[in-house]
């Protein structure tokens, strides 16, 4: 089995893992109902605090690429010449960022689990589309650094901590 294969597999072992998570998560934060009894209904409120979160989650992150972007440039003491695939991948990697879907509980009410998986199978589609672009992005800005910048690069975390070679 390739590694994207595995890859693949178990992204979609979470997602499944996450979404059959999702009815337990809604009737654990219900109000308990006159008769003693959990209710799936949401709680007034909850999607928008979610959605709240989420959105700071984001906001973090995205302040997070840009000064890893930031940085990056500056490491790798760029020519002018390279300036210009350096743009295009900088904001791919945005671009990439910005697109990533939020899939909120309240979207995935009243769909059965084909459409729940259906619709996270189309988000991780969109994902995947946007870490292409990255990838050919990426590709075009190593093609133009030296031996020394590749080594700067190769080193980064892009992402993560364990995107970049670990120290």
């Amino acid at each position: 089995m390739s590694k994207l294969s595995r890859t693949l597999l178990a992204s979609a072992l979470a997602v499944i893992l996450g979404v059959a998570a999702l009815p337990l998560a809604a009737a654990q934060t219900a109000p308990a109902t006159g008769q003693g009894t959990a209710t799936t209904e949401p709680v007034p409120g909850d999607a928008a605090t979610m959605r709240e979160r989420m959105q700071k989650r984001y906001e973090r992150h995205q302040a997070r690429l840009e000064e890893r972007l930031e940085a990056l440039h500056k490491d790798l003491k760029l020519t002018p010449e390279q300036e210009e695939p350096w743009k295009a991948f900088s904001e791919a990697l945005r671009q990439q960022m910005a697109a990533r879907p939020m899939m909120m509980p309240e979207e995935m009410q009243g769909k059965n689990v084909v459409e729940r998986y259906q619709a996270h199978v189309q988000a991780m589609e969109q994902r995947l589309e946007g870490m292409r672009g990255v990838n050919r992005a990426l590709e075009a800005l190593y093609a133009k650094l030296t031996p020394e910048q590749r080594q700067v690069l190769d080193d980064a975390p892009l992402y993560g901590p364990r995107m970049g070679k670990r120290r």
